[in-house]
């Protein structure tokens, strides 16, 4: 597969696995929800999203799953001008806001803040069994690292529970420079979308 040729503007990539996790499950359950969002920013900044959506389901030992487990990459949205960008999605249902990056894994390896490749990170609530998103922000992750010591962050490790010890450093959404930010809804804001958003070298046919 070729992703530069799809005509789809969503494409989204689903590793089938008998490993089943509560974050997966919500995430693919989710998904729609955060497929409208991405049209809904991309036509407010006037940069609409081609109108299909596919989804590529795979193993992980087919090529196409690296683009998760390797880069860090959850989908992949193409504007009908031909402009690719790459996301990484994280759906949540607890805590106040807040984004939050793997530093460290369990094994010892670097996490997702040092080898993610995407171009956005997005971070979308849905809480008390709601399927409506009722916060979430979309990052400009070029921004993010450029402007990383003006962000307050808070450095943790997991307790252990189901034998992770991962470490990850987190923020609050407000405390990202507005460089930094696609675009936001918090329960108590309207949609806020950044006009100074980022321009793409990579296109699609």
């Amino acid at each position: 597969m070729t992703i530069a040729t799809l005509p789809a503007g969503i494409w989204r990539i689903e590793i089938e696995s008998s490993w089943k996790d509560n974050r997966t499950e919500l995430s693919r359950r989710m998904a729609p929800q955060l497929d409208a969002i991405y049209r809904e920013v991309f036509s407010g900044l006037g940069r609409p999203l081609r109108p299909e959506t596919r989804v590529e389901t795979c193993t992980k030992e087919d090529a196409v799953s690296r683009y998760d487990w390797g880069d860090g990459i959850d989908r992949k949205l193409i504007e009908q001008s031909g402009r690719i960008i790459t996301v990484q999605d994280k759906v949540l249902t607890w805590h106040q806001n807040t984004v939050t990056f793997e530093e460290k894994k369990t094994s010892g390896a670097l996490g997702f803040w040092y080898y993610g490749t995407p171009q956005l990170y997005s971070v979308f609530y849905f809480r008390n069994g709601s399927s409506e998103c009722s916060n979430w922000i979309i990052l400009n992750m070029e921004q993010v690292r450029q402007y990383e010591s003006r962000i307050a962050w808070r450095f943790n490790r997991n307790n252990g529970w189901g034998g992770r010890r991962a470490e990850f450093r987190f923020a609050y959404f407000d405390q990202f420079p507005p460089e930094c930010v696609v675009a936001s809804k918090y329960a108590q804001y309207e949609l806020w979308i950044n006009p100074l958003f980022m321009e793409h070298r990579k296109r699609a046919s």
